[in-house]
């Protein structure tokens, strides 16, 4: 078992027995979920304490953590909105682990891996559609490795890594275009599509294979153009089977989270730039380790950013959960447990969930699972505000019919 999956496992393990004792109090007033995961709720703020990073000579930002501290973020210096979306459930509409979500003018479209389908949804949350093309078929996939959408938003385009291959559909799900033995076959971890329609590929582990492990660019067709990166092969570092290290930023240009450097690229029409590096806290030798394997350093487990800030989250060795929130205006960065909203009632009341990837540059997508939404509700802690909102959220649903819900997609707009 990975180093990623594990620790979604323990944190939803730990949901369905949060009901009643969901909440323990942290701090000044925070109140803090049971199984690491945090509810946002109006009360005296536990910000951690600034600091400043330092520029080298290339203008990279070098962000030192030695460790993560007791201290829970205030959101409200950085987070300017939040929406929620509860999916409708249906017969056809059974929402199991979602992956990915992406959004046009009017669709939300999910990509989940328990049934290996794609649903659309309008932007409300009403089921609409799916594609499930799963099969050995020349128009079929075997794995949802990644999806992405077309710049005029008409298709969805499938990588299976599984099939080494590559294929486009309509929102119909009609095949209009497959690629077999994409990118010679290579393995592909996470992929993003270019305005340009070709695509950037990244694999953080080596394997024996023409392509080097790291960031490199393909044609529509999957022909090798360009090797733009190649990872430290001496670093040890976690394996996650599907990192979280390509990501959409405004202007067309993409970001990349190298999860073996813990360095943060920007890719634009004159090639790749670092901008940020994090120094993350080493393993202690002290630690245990994941599943009795040797020790790892800290790892980068999902980045975003907006015009003004940049946000991650990263898995220490012991397990702790940390975010650091990085202003790109003047370098000043804030280390905690994780991302809090918020002290002012007039702000944003959110609950951190299972991030996911999006693509929506400047905003952090996360998934609600109905048992989390529960816990929630059955607080006795929790704020008129957040209160209120449930209530909007779950309407007058029973606990029954709460658990039997599909989850909730939240959306966090960074201030840009």
């Amino acid at each position: 078992m990975n180093m990623f999956s594990e620790v979604l496992g323990r944190m939803m393990g730990g949901v369905s027995g949060c009901v009643s004792n969901c909440f323990s109090v942290f701090g000044s007033g925070c109140l803090v979920w049971g199984c690491g995961l945090v509810v946002g709720l109006v009360v005296a703020s536990c910000s951690g304490k600034e600091q400043n990073a330092m520029q080298d000579d290339s203008g990279v930002l070098q962000v030192v953590i030695t460790e993560i501290p007791e201290a829970i973020l205030d959101a409200s210096k950085y987070v300017d909105s939040v929406r929620f979306v509860r999916l409708e459930k249906t017969p056809e509409a059974l929402v199991g682990m979602v992956t990915q979500v992406l959004f046009t003018d009017s669709l939300l479209i999910v990509s989940e891996n328990r049934n290996k389908s794609i649903l659309f949804f309008s932007r409300s949350g009403k089921y609409l559609s799916k594609i499930h093309r799963l099969g050995r078929g020349p128009e079929e996939y075997l794995s949802l490795t990644s999806i992405m959408l077309d710049a005029p938003g008409k298709y969805v385009t499938v990588y299976d890594c599984e099939g080494r291959k590559l294929l486009v559909y309509d929102f119909q799900g009609n095949c209009v275009r497959s690629v077999s033995n994409f990118c010679q076959g290579e393995v592909i971890r996470n992929i993003i599509n270019l305005p340009s329609g070709g695509y950037l590929c990244y694999r953080q582990d080596y394997l024996r294979s023409a392509v080097k492990a790291g960031l490199w660019s393909v044609d529509a067709q999957g022909e090798m153009v360009n090797q733009l990166l190649v990872v430290d092969s001496t670093r040890t570092t976690a394996f996650t089977q599907a990192p979280f290290s390509l990501y959409p930023l405004s202007g067309g240009r993409m970001g990349l989270a190298d999860v073996v450097s813990s360095d943060v690229y920007v890719y634009d029409s004159e090639g790749l730039h670092k901008t940020i590096s994090y120094q993350l806290p080493e393993a202690r030798s002290g630690a245990p380790g994941i599943s009795g394997q040797r020790q790892s350093p800290a790892m980068l487990i999902m980045h975003s950013e907006s015009d003004r800030f940049a946000f991650a989250e990263f898995l220490s060795d012991d397990l702790k959960h940390g975010v650091v929130v990085v202003s790109k205006e003047d370098g000043t960065y804030e280390v905690g447990q994780t991302l809090f909203g918020l002290s002012d009632p007039r702000m944003v009341v959110f609950i951190s969930g299972l991030p996911v990837l999006n693509n929506l540059p400047g905003v952090q997508t996360s998934i609600l699972p109905p048992e989390m939404l529960l816990g929630c509700s059955k607080a006795p802690q929790i704020s008129p505000e957040m209160k209120e909102r449930l209530q909007q959220l779950l309407g007058n649903a029973t606990d029954d019919e709460i658990i039997e819900m599909n989850p909730v997609v939240q959306l966090l707009y960074l201030k840009n």
